[in-house]
């Protein structure tokens, strides 16, 4: 999202807006390539009311934004970590999910 204008993010809420609607209970993921504490407020914000997870840049997320994630009933995906001591270190900060290319 943060190649996209204001214009374009509202397109993209508005979708998220639309697949919930569709379905109450399909589980989605909000990708967002969040790189400041703005972005990542906000995308908790957008997550917690449409009752979506998260699907994050590994290199964007800390602890911190995870455990937020959490209190609020959100799970947390990163993509794409193709390192095997980096998914460790995401494993050990606590995220839920990993999206690899494969671990070498």
């Amino acid at each position: 999202f943060d190649s996209l204008d204001e214009e374009q993010k509202d397109v993209e809420i508005d979708n998220l807006i639309i697949l919930r609607k569709l379905n109450k209970k399909i589980r989605i993921q909000y990708l967002n390539g969040i790189d400041n504490i703005n972005k990542k407020i906000e995308t908790i914000q957008y997550a917690k009311e449409l009752k979506i997870d998260v699907d994050v840049h590994y290199n964007n997320v800390t602890k911190d934004f995870i455990d937020e994630c959490h209190r609020n009933n959100i799970e947390v995906n990163v993509w794409t970590v193709d390192s095997k001591e980096k998914a460790n270190e995401l494993i050990s900060m606590g995220v839920d999910y990993i999206t690899s290319n494969i671990l070498e």
